[in-house]
């Protein structure tokens, strides 16, 4: 209670409060903040430096006191240590304090704060406290000197980092701007203040305020004539544009003329400083989302019924005047004629109307999309922090590579695009390659694409070899027949073989190297003579024979399976492969993948996965969406506070069935450490040895196959009585300190919430106990084998019935509170901010919808090797079209980030309850095929 008192008395800037002696017996490092401000305000300086010594040394006992079991307290203890700080460095050397030093002591204030706010603090509740403390200090000298305008700054800036923090709402900003209001300020400060009350009132819905607001403000800096304060301008025009899209009270084109492109055009002839720069990518962003959402929105309109009606008027206009025509030639009657003529002359211009109608469409949609083209770009160019945004790059030149007018905008603008900013596309860049033998009008396209992959090779190889090279490579493992190559496979050999004339030739020559002695270990792994010795010995030697064996110190290649950070410098040394260590270990799987060590110059081994017959393409990709989403959670504060993430691991296709996937380190199956390898072990059988046996469940759940489903679900019911959920036993055994397990089981609960909820979006199946994996460190899940996705589990026989994995023991490994609390709170994060980049990641599985290397349906040898599947279902996927699948992709991805379900659109919380509800239902969890075994 002593500590909040003393800081509501600094904070209401109470400066008459008399200390108390008896005090001192409780003091406290709050008591001391007081203390230094009343001494500010009294201008007395040995009293600030003794006050600032004691208060350090209150706050660093506070800090010793802290438990590592529970570091919550810490953070405000170190904010409180900032704010001592601030107040030593500004105080620092200073001789006096009267009205001639006052004003640079807050100079050197505002300049230490300008430095010390270019360290991003997210949490709203470590750094208001240090805002607070910086307003104290200025009403503290307010009576030596005009601090209003410092103030203005401050309160400024609080408000807006109120503002931004969602869970906080906006009732901090009205008590803010009520004290900002009552500030002498100057007029340049004045205008910022205006456009920070635009700013809330639109957060707070009030449009027609902010309207009024910023309409008045533009009023009052336009008519002075000569307009000095260029940043306000800049940012009123801005703000103002925004509000008008939200109202539409004016035309686009008028908005984008008057207020976004005269605001972008005032900022390009000012110049870059780091704030205009920020102010410039923001404004070319804004223009960039606003004119694609109009693009987007007359693309839908062409595609309309109306628009269709008017085509068929068109037609039936200019068919009607060609028989009036006809029949005008045959006419003798005069009258008639003119009749005829005039008819005629109605049927023409109606049909001329509706043509000019539909062409003026057919302009704006061009326009609009050269305009969001253009400003994306620039985007790309000039800022970092618009990176993903390159995937709406790709979406719309991708969909126009035929147009000669956005191939040339792309041509403009590619130079000044860092080549990093194109890794995270590789696959999607290599897919659209051909051998040079393209239709007319898509020269430039082709060229354009080669030039971008020529470049990130070059500048990346670690990374874009790898990619092209499978690409090239796509038929190696057809060694028995002969393939008719399409012309993206000869496109990549071409490219392979320009590069082998370039800087980077050796390496290019070694990795090619590489990727041909894994394809030659991979096929022969898959022979049937070593298929049979594999099932007698699990470790088998290399043969001497085998390319890979012969490999020793690599000069360029470091270990293909080893993440390797992108850098924008292009500078890498990863340590090059040394050698393998000759030996091959069967792992358990349906193509009988084979797992290698790998040593590298540095001494660090390493384990791979090479799969032969199987297409690792797909996992990929999907990996490369795991990516994606990771980016997306960092960037919001309340998923990146809770560490929301999903595990990815690298997968490196080879070929179009072969390939190389990262060993994942100190990590089990649920499925092993649940019912161990045989089924009848595990974790299972030492907690309650009574249960039934996992083996016995799935028999039972097998013979009830055919039964209705009420009986399935009494049958269901049945098992789960016998069969008690144990997982919790695995935070006990691995993290025996309780800080520690509580640490895991936190990270556990948060990396189901994620990857449920990403799984979902992405309709991500097969999800059985044998293909997600738990790391024994971290406790967090890696999902593995992504071969279903997209929700084509639904199309096997029985359908996938459930949205994620929710069964009893991976909620009993959350605790007590099971999927309450941190579980559904997790979900309702992840899936807002999902929902919050819904466009972008719409714009991904579009991408992936261009895709020639993506798979959309599945094959019946998937099916088969999943589970028995009926002529039925094969003829049904037979049938489907590739395109119509593709379409149905997208449509039910964008439903899901909608929230739309059942035919209604749900709010966050009602989808996320939704979800867990099915997830967890007993009777569909009945439904589904025994071998993914829901009991356990």
């Amino acid at each position: 209670m002593q500590d909040a008192w003393w800081e509501c008395c600094w904070r209401l800037g109470k400066w008459e409060e008399a200390l108390d002696s008896n005090e001192t017996l409780l003091e406290s490092h709050q008591m001391h903040i007081y203390s230094l401000f009343q001494a500010i305000h009294l201008r007395d300086l040995p009293a600030i430096s003794n006050h600032i010594e004691a208060a350090k040394v209150q706050i660093l006992q506070q800090l010793k006191m802290v438990s590592v079991e529970s570091s919550s307290c810490l953070y405000l203890l170190l904010s409180n240590l900032q704010i001592i700080s601030e107040m030593e460095s500004v105080t620092r050397n200073q001789s006096s304090l009267d009205s001639r030093t006052a004003p640079q002591m807050v100079k050197n204030a505002l300049e230490l704060w300008e430095m010390r706010d270019l360290i991003k603090t997210e949490n709203f509740e470590h750094r208001e406290p240090v805002l607070a403390a910086r307003v104290a200090f200025l009403n503290a000298l307010q009576d030596h000197c005009d601090t209003d305008d410092a103030l203005l700054q401050v309160l400024l800036l609080k408000s807006g980092f109120i503002r931004k923090t969602p869970s906080k709402g906006l009732d901090g900003c009205e008590s803010v701007l009520v004290q900002a209001s009552k500030l002498n300020v100057s007029t340049q400060l004045s205008n910022f203040r205006c456009l920070e009350i635009a700013q809330v009132a639109k957060a707070r819905g009030d449009l027609r305020q902010a309207s009024h607001i910023l309409e008045n403000l533009l009023h009052d800096l336009e008519n002075i004539g000569n307009i000095s304060d260029h940043e306000a301008h800049c940012q009123a025009l801005s703000l103002y544009g925004e509000v008008l899209t939200k109202t539409r009270a004016k035309p686009p084109r008028t908005i984008i003329t008057n207020y976004m492109e005269r605001a972008l055009t005032i900022m390009e002839e000012k110049g870059a400083d780091e704030k205009n720069s920020n102010n410039l990518v923001a404004a070319y962003y804004q223009l960039a989302v606003f004119s694609e959402e109009w693009y987007l929105q007359v693309k839908e309109h062409l595609k309309s019924d109306t628009a269709k009606i008017k085509i068929n008027n068109i037609k039936q206009s200019k068919m009607e005047a060609q028989r009036v025509s006809e029949v005008i030639c045959q006419c003798k009657d005069e009258v008639e004629r003119k009749e005829l003529e005039s008819k005629k002359t109605i049927l023409s211009k109606n049909a001329a109307l509706d043509q000019g109608y539909l062409q003026d469409l057919v302009n704006k949609k061009k326009d609009y999309l050269m305009l969001a083209l253009k400003n994306y770009l620039k985007c790309l160019a000039t800022a970092e922090d618009h990176d993903v945004h390159v995937y709406r790059v790709l979406a719309l030149w991708f969909e126009h590579s035929s147009c000669g007018d956005v191939n040339a905008l792309v041509c403009e603008s590619i130079h000044r695009i860092k080549s990093h900013k194109w890794v995270p596309l590789l696959y999607q860049l290599v897919a659209r390659l051909t051998n040079g033998k393209t239709e007319e009008g898509n020269g430039l396209f082709q060229s354009l694409l080669n030039n971008i992959l020529e470049m990130v090779c070059q500048e990346h190889p670690h990374h874009g070899l790898p990619v092209l090279l499978a690409l090239a490579h796509a038929h190696a493992d057809d060694v028995k027949h002969k393939v008719a190559e399409e012309d993206r496979v000869q496109g990549a050999k071409q490219l392979v073989q320009k590069l082998k004339k370039q800087n980077i030739k050796a390496h290019v020559s070694e990795m090619e190297t590489v990727c041909q002695a894994y394809l030659s270990l991979a096929n022969w792994c898959m022979s049937k003579d070593k298929g049979k010795m594999g099932s007698q010995t699990p470790v088998t030697k290399i043969p001497s024979n085998q390319p890979l064996s012969k490999l020793r110190n690599l000069n360029y290649t470091g270990a293909l399976t080893r993440p390797l950070q992108v850098q924008a410098s292009g500078q890498y040394s990863p340590p090059c492969i040394a050698n393998w260590d000759g030996t091959i270990t069967l792992v358990g799987g349906i193509n009988a993948p084979n797992k290698l060590t790998i040593i590298t110059e540095d001494g660090v081994k390493s384990h791979e996965l090479l799969k032969g017959r199987d297409d690792t393409r797909q996992d990929a990709v999907l990996e490369q969406v795991f990516g994606i989403v990771n980016k997306l959670l960092k960037k919001e504060s309340e998923s990146k506070s809770r560490r929301l993430s999903v595990r990815t691991y690298m997968v490196v296709p080879l070929s179009q069935r072969s390939g190389l996937i990262q060993w994942c380190e100190n990590t089990q199956t649920f499925g092993d450490y649940l019912i161990g390898g045989d089924g009848k072990s595990g974790a299972h059988k030492m907690y309650c040895p009574t249960d039934w046996p996992a083996i016995v469940c799935r028999k039972n759940l097998q013979q009830a196959r055919t039964k209705p489903r009420e009986e399935k679900e009494k049958i269901f019911r049945e098992v789960l009585s016998h069969l008690r959920p144990v997982f919790r036993h695995f935070f006990f055994e691995n993290y025996p300190r309780p800080d520690v397990w509580y640490k895991r089981r936190l990270a556990y609960t948060n990396s189901v919430a994620t990857n449920s909820m990403v799984g979902y979006i992405l309709g991500l199946g097969d999800r059985h106990v044998w293909n997600i994996l738990v790391d024994k460190q971290s406790a967090e899940l890696i999902h593995i084998d992504l071969g279903i996705a997209f929700e084509f589990g639904k199309i096997l026989q029985p359908p996938e019935t459930v949205p994620f994995r929710l069964s009893q023991d991976i909620v009993d490994g959350m605790g007590v509170s099971g999927v309450e609390g941190v579980f559904r709170h997790g979900c309702e994060v992840t899936l807002q901010v999902l929902r919050n980049y819904a466009a972008l990641l719409v714009t991904v599985v579009e991408v992936l919808r261009h895709d020639p290397l993506y798979t959309w349906t599945l094959s019946p040898q998937q099916i088969a090797k999943l589970q028995t599947a009926s002529a039925t279902s094969h003829q049904t996927l037979e049938s489907n079209s590739v395109a119509s699948m593709a379409e149905r992709v997208v449509l039910r991805v964008q439903q899901k980030l909608a929230g739309l379900e059942e035919g209604q659109v749900w709010t966050v919380t009602e989808q996320v309850t939704s979800l867990i509800n099915q997830a967890t239902d007993i009777g569909n969890l009945s439904q589904l095929f025994p071998g993914w075994q829901p009991y356990l």
